[in-house]
């Protein structure tokens, strides 16, 4: 059996036992492709992620299942997710994240929106299908989560604003728009368009000037929560600190004079054993101070992760003490996650820091090791 053949009929399949349990109704135009084929490329996201939304309705609410201690959101990559094998379902994943981290920046509503500069190599972005939509809403409709749309600010704004109706009309419950993801990394400063996700160069004014005053007012009429994306850093020892410290001051600044323009902010932030990059995140810093940046405005941590070589006891109750310790820095009414859903068979994927097999709550053999342990964490806060 096909991977495609196995996620269309596992969307029928959750779609009708929804129905039939009488517990969530189908949406009138949510219908399932026959045609959809997996996007080209086989790059992994260079990102490690899960997500959070504010924990209240302006933020979009989702109901807290009563035998977990916290909710969380999870990156989900629906063309390379084989939905089958997320089983069994980890009850405190209230929210999904789509299309993912650098995967996201490199995922196009149609062919024709994808930048030239791109079509010479097609791993490096991909085309989303009728077929992925139709399994998010089969999941919503499942499991009753809820969707944080990670905006493609390397698109054209009317190829978005047009992609976020597609969504919402198709019955996507989108609880947020997050404007790009990790927009402060050298691969975007450099304008590195060999790595994925990467079109042009983005510096932190041109952030402000086409995000916070362009894209986010002309997508206000969908009336959706808007978070712009900040960054994490380890307290200044780095040439990485420096660089996300003097971004996360350009966007401050900027949000004085703005300061309804947007619902919240973004933060990623990973630890655990890997390969320093001093360019980038420091990850065996356990300082959270970065969290006070932006003062009492709405935190999301739509991206997290602990590296670890194999998964020992150990290493995964070091896994949930930084969960503990990250949730414990945030404030009550901000929410926590982690990357990432599913790994696909041949796929390790990850970052300079390690890989995404540390990350996975599951892969083709169902739930793994951190799926369980994170199932735990969620369930009884330790």
């Amino acid at each position: 059996m096909t991977d495609v053949i196995r996620r269309y009929a596992w969307a029928l399949v959750a779609t009708f036992a929804t129905i039939a349990c009488g517990d969530l109704q189908p949406a009138a135009d949510a219908t399932v492709a026959h045609d959809a084929a997996e996007p080209d490329g086989t790059a992994a996201d260079a990102s490690v992620a899960d997500a959070g939304v504010r924990d209240d309705a302006a933020a979009g609410d989702a109901a807290v299942p009563p035998s977990t201690v916290h909710r969380a959101i999870v990156n989900l990559r629906p063309a390379f997710t084989d939905f089958s094998d997320l089983e069994p379902w980890i009850e405190g994943i209230s929210h999904i994240r789509v299309w993912g981290g650098s995967r996201g920046m490199a995922t196009y509503p149609t062919e024709e929106a994808v930048p030239l500069v791109l079509l010479p190599t097609p791993n490096l972005y991909s085309v989303v299908q009728d077929s992925e939509i139709d399994a998010i809403l089969a999941l919503q409709r499942l499991r009753g989560v809820r969707v944080v749309y990670a905006v493609n600010i390397n698109d054209t704004l009317d190829n978005q604003r047009a992609f976020v109706v597609r969504l919402l009309t198709a019955g996507v419950d989108l609880a947020m728009l997050e404007m790009g993801n990790e927009i402060y990394l050298t691969k975007y400063r450099s304008g590195d368009t060999s790595a994925l996700g990467v079109t042009r160069v983005w510096t932190k004014e041109q952030y402000v000037d086409e995000i916070l005053d362009v894209w986010i007012p002309s997508f206000a009429d969908f009336d959706l929560p808007m978070y712009i994306v900040a960054a994490s850093h380890g307290g200044g020892t780095t040439p990485g600190d420096a660089i996300r410290i003097a971004w996360n001051e350009t966007l401050r600044t900027a949000l004085v004079t703005r300061p309804d323009r947007v619902d919240g902010v973004t933060f990623h932030r990973y630890a655990g054993v890997g390969t320093a990059n001093p360019f980038e995140e420091e990850i065996s810093s356990a300082d959270f101070a970065f969290l006070g940046t932006f003062g009492d405005l709405p935190i999301a941590v739509t991206e997290s992760g602990y590296y670890f070589a194999t998964p020992s006891e150990e290493a995964l109750d070091a896994a949930a003490a930084f969960w503990s310790a990250f949730r414990a820095a945030l404030k009550p009414s901000d929410l926590f996650g982690v990357h990432l859903m599913y790994l696909r068979p041949g796929a390790t994927g990850g970052s300079d820091s390690g890989s995404d097999s540390a990350l996975a709550l599951y892969d083709e053999h169902g739930r793994t090791a951190v799926g369980d342990r994170f199932d735990r964490w969620l369930t009884t806060g330790e």
